[in-house]
């Protein structure tokens, strides 16, 4: 039996911070949400509902089941006109074309016009108490995705649109998660019902609910899956220079179309716990790349390797 791919929509209820970079005082966001932030908050709210003092080597365990039980998926932005059924959804899935990043769904739209439908901003600082004004250098600019955008003259509702690999030793109707001796069966995926992600999430940025839509946005559930590969879960594209809907590692050499991106991530510090270790970064093409390859090996983090 091998891994199962199950297609996720979310609907976003409030604004997502997603960390890209930063340009003079502005955050960036990404315009679409990584599989390792699905990741970390799915091992946050499972991690919780387990423990009720959690400590960090508890989120460290839960966090590695995690990644053996579940490989997610990258997510992208989807909108629909608010109160109308989900087949009105559109898709905004990134892909490379004649040298530039287009959306499918709105084939000429480039990242331009993707800032002016989904993407604003709030100026934020702190206040020096000697003279009641904002303190020096701490003046700054968060960018957001909005969970309602304006398309047509209408009102639309935002979602992310993606989904999950299950590992072949879960249950059917849920995932099996071995802990302290015994095996905790999560029926029908609970933890991902309501999760929280990105920054900002201390002021209500974030939260997304799970839709019982179920339709495969992305057309992943097309690409057959085996076992194997370094990660132990291997996708095979129906078509070997296939468009790719998440990092994959550059390999000198090797032909791809696509913008390389080198990424640097905050990991787990033995001493100092989630997010204080500043990983080593390495270069990959972006999401809407493509890339000669006959299958990809998924680590627990959704990141994608070509094989041979």
């Amino acid at each position: 039996m091998a891994w199962q791919y199950l297609p996720l929509t979310y609907r976003v209820l409030s604004p997502i911070h997603i960390g890209y970079r930063s340009v003079g005082i502005i955050d960036r966001t990404r315009y679409y949400a990584p599989a390792k932030n699905f990741w970390a908050a799915t091992t946050a709210s499972l991690t919780t509902r387990l423990h009720r003092t959690p400590r960090a080597n508890d989120y460290r365990a839960v966090g590695e089941l995690a990644q053996r039980c579940l490989r997610f998926a990258y997510f992208f932005l989807a909108a629909r006109p608010a109160e109308k059924p989900m087949a009105t959804l559109k898709r905004y899935l990134p892909e490379y074309r004649n040298g530039r990043t287009v959306y499918l769904e709105h084939p000429g739209k480039q990242e331009a016009d993707m800032e002016a439908i989904f993407v604003n901003s709030y100026m934020s600082t702190a206040l020096d108490p000697n003279c009641h004004a904002a303190a020096e250098r701490l003046l700054h600019e968060i960018e957001y995705l909005q969970p309602h955008v304006r398309i047509e003259g209408d009102c639309w509702e935002t979602h992310l649109v993606g989904g999950v690999w299950i590992s072949p030793e879960s249950d059917p109707s849920g995932v099996e998660i071995p802990l302290e001796g015994e095996t905790l069966l999560i029926r029908n995926l609970p933890i991902l019902d309501h999760l929280s992600i990105g920054g900002e999430r201390g002021h209500g940025f974030g939260r997304l609910q799970l839709t019982e839509d179920h339709t495969d946005y992305l057309g992943l559930g097309s690409w057959e899956v085996q076992e194997g590969g370094p990660s132990g879960l291997l996708i095979l594209p129906p078509e070997q220079f296939a468009t790719t809907l998440a990092h994959v590692t550059y390999e000198p050499g090797k032909h791809y179309e696509g913008v390389l991106e080198p990424v640097v991530g905050r990991e787990w510090d033995t001493d100092k716990g989630a997010g204080r270790l500043l990983a080593k970064g390495t270069v990959y093409i972006a999401p809407g790349g493509r890339f000669l390859a006959s299958a990809y090996a998924v680590d627990g983090l959704g990141f994608w390797s070509a094989m041979p």
